[in-house]
């Protein structure tokens, strides 16, 4: 859920760990992916990257503000090859 990735990177940080990379889901239970990008880039001054995952076409997943767009999108079902 978004409220426990918030909790797991509150303590990332904490721990001097904060990730370099998260993989976030626009679709969240308690509260949407790009919800989660804004509270993260809120939070800490030299934020994760984020590559935002969703079923949906990228023109419709990403319909949300300049300031809170994600560093990468990939429209599930995706492949290895296009992580890598």
């Amino acid at each position: 859920s978004g409220g426990e990735a918030l909790s797991a990177l509150e303590q990332a940080a904490a721990n001097h760990t904060l990730p370099q990379l998260l993989f976030l889901d626009v679709m969240l239970g308690d509260m949407s992916g790009v919800e989660v990008l804004r509270e993260i880039i809120k939070r800490y001054q030299s934020p994760p990257k984020v590559i935002m995952l969703s079923a949906n076409p990228v023109s419709e997943a990403l319909g949300i503000d300049p300031e809170t767009q994600p560093d990468h999108y990939l429209e599930k079902p995706f492949t290895a090859e296009t992580v890598t």
